[in-house]
């Protein structure tokens, strides 16, 4: 799309619907989303400019259900006959064939596909979700990679957790299977993507910061028994020149009974 059309089509979104166009991943995923439509739109009508035997002939017969104007298929016309655009058609078809995972949701958008599957105001799960757009009873899966990915994700999914282990989501499952894209959710398409830090990777850097408070507090222990040393020296040193020194005495913890700690056993034993 041209940047003059994008800029129409935004203003014509956003005076139908409540969009924020503010936000750079909003605004990214409209665009692509509608840069999509405009090549499946592109598409149909070139393959009617492909009926024809040549170019001349072809922009003699406007197609009349894309409500298109003669100057439309004109530049059209102009686009499909162009040896580049004819060029990057032949790499596309290329790479399209090489696409593994192919939904069987045509154009449709797989934001209106889960909504439609909604139960009891419930979307799909992704991998529910990821069945239902690769697999129907009529025809089965769209590919043999397809059915393979679904079939890792189950097995995942129904693998033992070990002991002490954190049991992995569906979403940890989804993207070990299917991978991540940035800004984008393979299987699922645009969306809010949820958070990349499963319980077991939360889970993880709790265990971190705990160990690191552990070596905390055993380093003042550490401290704490050197300083009592030192102490109970210079008691001792004070006792033998005749100067008395009241005993130490240190707080019980919350968890013992109230009693004299046995950080201070050995200064009391002095006197």
């Amino acid at each position: 799309m041209k940047d003059d059309a994008k800029f129409h089509a935004l203003e014509r979104l956003n005076s139908k619907f409540e969009m924020k166009f503010d936000d750079d991943y909003v605004k990214s995923s409209v665009m692509s989303i509608m840069s999509k439509l405009s090549r499946n739109h592109r598409h149909k009508v070139h393959l009617h400019f492909k009926t024809f035997p040549n170019d001349d002939v072809a922009r003699q017969n406007k197609p009349t259900k894309y409500n298109l104007t003669q100057e439309n298929w004109e530049q059209l016309c102009d686009l499909f006959s162009d040896p580049k655009y004819q060029r990057r058609c032949e790499t596309n078809a290329r790479v399209r064939r090489n696409v593994k995972l192919t939904p069987n949701q045509g154009s449709r958008a797989f934001v209106a596909s889960r909504y439609a599957m909604r139960k009891d105001d419930q979307e799909p799960n992704r991998m529910d979700f990821f069945k239902a757009t690769h697999y129907s009873n009529n025809k089965g899966w769209t590919t043999v990679e397809a059915k393979t990915a679904y079939e890792k994700m189950v097995e995942l999914q129904s693998t033992p957790v070990e002991e002490g282990a954190e049991p992995k989501t569906i979403d940890d499952i989804m993207d070990e299977v299917l991978g991540t894209r940035s800004g984008y959710i393979p299987g699922l398409g645009y969306g809010p993507k949820p958070n990349k830090k499963s319980s077991s990777a939360n889970r993880i850097d709790l265990e971190k910061r705990l160990k690191n408070k552990e070596d905390e507090l055993n380093a003042c222990k550490s401290n704490f028994e050197v300083l009592q040393t030192q102490m109970d020296a210079m008691r001792s040193a004070l006792l033998a020149a005749g100067i008395q020194v009241p005993p130490l005495q240190f707080p019980a913890p919350n968890n013992t009974p109230n009693s004299s700690s046995s950080g201070s056993q050995p200064t009391q034993n002095l006197d």
